[in-house]
């Protein structure tokens, strides 16, 4: 019986096709008679038509996408699961399984509300709600794999490695911040080993780069969080510190790519060296008078007030109370490396020839090579700090929400370091790029997990309400769904608006009728403003923090470029990044 089916499906198909190449045929015929009436027109044609229909009757002949377009429905009884697609009979009958073009994508967006950490995907009302966590086509693509075991103190290769894990990290990052897809495009091509060149990249940052909100969300959408353009323009201070650390990066890259072109095997001259020192302090503990006026213009401690705008405006996108130590902070470490740095640039300054306009003209080799050797001392202590800053591996501490910027100077450090010969060893050029590689992991780590607690205090409770109902004297309850919107922010965000599901008494037998569900409702809309507000202005701010991550990288792959001074063979290693902090 199943043969015989098969057959009469097969017979079917074949005179369809006999079907139509006939129609198309005689179409071709009468529409050749009526184009072909003047007989000039299509003389030389054997076949009496002309070279416009001849292409036409081949454009018919092969245009069969009545017949080939594919019928997204199985025929039964063929397709009871688990269905054989390599199996031809199946691959025709089952089309909603065998066939990639009736295959829709996966909704890989979680529904708010249910995907609460640890997701139970066992549980089918999960299992659907949250396809980033059940469905494994929503699942990242697992990034290249790289194996540094066979090499594993080359530079380029952790690297690669690094940049590789931190796609993966931000595969779930949705934004429409452009300056973010542009971090991660970045880490994508460094993660296939393809590095753009910063000084030829014409492409301006962005400063606006999300959508406005729509004109008919309310006034309240904008709540629990700040509008961060308007606030670093009323807080210049805050604004130069957050984008200190990617601009002195960039600079970095080019510092380190100066040594490859002209400083190979040799130190950098004293005056390059001294103008990368001199920026790079002047851009993380600016003096007084070189910015417009802020906050800071009549601080005693000018160092000390830019600094602490950072932690006023970083706070408020980390759900987290923050144990307000930025004093204790300041004396005991920032103070500390503000004025030894201060002093190196200051001495070094003393100690070299001068211009008629104060400017170096030249730098005397022993000036320069004291003033290295006072950086890598800096740079030491620098790594005995660095746990502080990640302390916890959270967003928790004073010093946590620094980490962005403690970074990128204690790189800057160490990218000086790098520009004397005395210390461009292997081992140094080793230890200096895992420390910043582990800096690029610790920085987007902390922003990813600080972005989601944010977010998922802007969430939905779902629950259920009675309306009590009455009929000839019997009293009964309809049951119907409450959806409480609200952010929770700190415990002290406040916005909150509730959805009840219209539900309506009926008589018997009917007794309840049930309305639509609120996920079109009013409520749901102003929730989507309001969360769509708080995660914009939130990158915002994140672009900012983890900016400079493919600058560090690929400074790493400059050093490993650079000749450096082959004392002694390196000890094995494991091949994967190890972080001390």
């Amino acid at each position: 019986m199943v043969a015989s089916g098969l057959l009469a499906i097969w017979l079917a198909t074949l005179a369809l096709l006999v079907q139509h190449h006939a129609r198309v045929v005689a179409e071709d015929q009468a529409a050749a008679g009526e184009e072909c009436q003047d007989a000039a027109q299509c003389d030389g044609n054997d076949d009496g038509s002309s070279a416009l229909m001849q292409l036409r009757r081949h454009q018919k002949l092969l245009n069969m996408s009545e017949l080939q377009a594919p019928q997204c429905q199985d025929i039964f009884p063929f397709c009871n699961k688990p269905v054989n697609c390599n199996d031809p009979i199946k691959y025709i009958t089952c089309p909603v399984e065998c066939n990639p073009e009736c295959k829709s994508p996966p909704r890989c967006r979680d529904l708010d509300g249910f995907c609460y950490k640890p997701v139970n995907c066992s549980n089918p009302l999960t299992n659907f709600a949250c396809p980033t966590e059940c469905n494994p086509e929503c699942q990242p693509p697992p990034p290249p794999s790289v194996d540094c075991s066979s090499n594993p103190h080359n530079g380029t290769c952790l690297a690669q490695q690094t940049a590789c894990f931190l796609m993966g990290k931000m595969w779930q990052w949705t934004t429409s911040n452009e300056n973010i897809t542009k971090i991660k495009d970045q880490l994508r091509d460094q993660c296939y080993n393809n590095y753009s060149d910063p000084s030829l990249d014409e492409q301006k940052e962005q400063d606006a780069t999300v959508p406005s909100l729509p004109s008919d969300c309310p006034d309240d959408s904008k709540s629990c969080a700040p509008d961060v353009l308007e606030y670093l323009d009323k807080n210049v201070a805050a604004k130069y510190c957050m984008k200190a650390g990617k601009g002195m990066a960039k600079g970095t890259v080019d510092m380190t790519k100066e040594i490859l072109k002209h400083f190979k095997s040799i130190a950098l001259k004293g005056t390059i060296a001294f103008a990368f020192v001199g920026s790079f302090v002047s851009a993380f503990f600016p003096s007084a008078g070189s910015l417009p006026p802020n906050p800071c213009t009549y601080a005693e401690d000018w160092g000390k007030c830019v600094w602490g705008q950072v932690m006023p405006f970083v706070e408020k996108f980390v759900d987290a109370k923050i144990d307000d130590l930025f004093q204790e902070l300041w004396d005991l470490y920032l103070r500390g490396y503000q004025n030894r740095l201060r002093d190196i640039r200051d001495t070094a300054d003393r100690d070299s020839e001068h211009f008629p306009n104060g400017t170096i003209s030249s730098m005397p080799n022993k000036t320069r090579d004291r003033m290295f050797s006072r950086l890598f001392g800096v740079s030491d202590d620098m790594v005995g700090s660095a746990p502080l800053f990640t302390a916890n591996h959270n967003m928790n501490t004073t010093a946590s929400l620094y980490l962005s910027m403690f970074a990128g100077l204690h790189i800057s450090v160490m990218s000086s370091v790098f520009g004397s010969w005395e210390y461009r060893t292997e081992g140094i050029r080793f230890t200096y790029q895992r420390h910043i590689l582990c800096y690029a992991r610790r920085v987007v780590e902390l922003a990813i997990e600080a972005r989601n607690a944010r977010l998922k205090t802007v969430r939905v409770d779902h629950g259920h309400y009675q309306e009590k109902c009455s009929q000839y004297g019997y009293m009964y309850e309809c049951p119907g769904q409450r959806w409480e919107y609200k952010d929770d922010w700190q415990g002290a965000c406040g916005w909150n608006e509730r959805c009840d599901q219209d539900v309506k008494c009926k008589e018997l037998p009917t007794r309840c009728e049930l309305g639509a569900t609120c996920d079109q409702s009013d409520q749901q809309y102003h929730f989507d403003c309001h969360r769509a507000y708080v995660e914009e202005q939130g990158d915002l701010m994140w672009q900012d923090w983890i900016g400079a991550v493919p600058d560090w990288i690929g400074i790493v792959k400059n050093m490993q470029e650079a000749d450096v001074q082959e004392i002694g063979l390196l000890g094995l290693g494991e091949g994967d990044l190890e972080c001390g902090f």
